[in-house]
């Protein structure tokens, strides 16, 4: 409103104002639907991590011990977490830390 005062009576101003305030709701609107977007995709990954460990973790449900300590060596070798490893594979940190040497 204050851009529009102030180039009120020069039509080249009065446009520029225009043009500047319309360029400033487009930037709000485009940066509430990225910062949307972001959340969304935080969102979903987090839902997605969740849910490999829960069906990673039913499957080694029906699995057996032996079974358990070949996934539990593939996730090492995969960078996993210990603390997530025994979590997942039901094993103890004093087995996983065994497995890793």
């Amino acid at each position: 409103e204050e851009i529009l005062e102030i180039g009120k009576g020069d039509k080249m101003l009065e446009d520029v104002g225009k043009d500047i305030i319309s360029y400033s709701r487009a930037k709000e609107i485009v940066d509430a639907y990225e910062a949307q977007m972001i959340e969304d995709n935080f969102k979903r990954n987090r839902a997605e991590e969740e849910g490999f460990e829960k069906g990673m973790k039913e499957g080694l449900e029906q699995g057996s011990r032996e079974s358990k300590i070949e996934i539990a060596k593939s996730m090492l070798n995969e960078g996993m977490e210990t603390s997530q490893i025994s979590r997942i594979t039901t094993l103890s940190i004093k087995e996983i830390n065994q497995l890793k040497q």
